[in-house]
């Protein structure tokens, strides 16, 4: 799974990107954290179906050589990001 940690939202976000796109707060965070998380995701829409599918998508993408890796970086930049500090890419 990918982690996503936008900022300059809580530094302590931190939220994991299932396999099917969903986005869910980290479940390692407080109670409260993990409300925090969930309001910004809504509060940013991006937990909507369309962006589930796009980020499966882009990432799938990338790893069966569809796209380039600048082209994965500038239309999912938090997913590219995350999934470069974790080594995926």
């Amino acid at each position: 799974m990918i982690h996503v940690e936008p900022q300059p939202e809580p530094a302590n976000f931190d939220a994991k990107v299932r396999k099917n796109g969903k986005i869910l707060p980290h479940p390692a965070l407080s109670p409260q954290l993990q409300q925090q998380v969930r309001d910004m995701i809504t509060r940013l829409k991006l937990d909507s179906p369309g962006n589930h599918d796009l980020r499966v998508r882009h990432f799938m993408d990338y790893t069966n050589k569809a796209i380039s890796s600048d082209h994965f970086r500038r239309y999912s930049p938090f997913v590219w990001m995350e999934a470069q500090r974790q080594g995926l890419l």
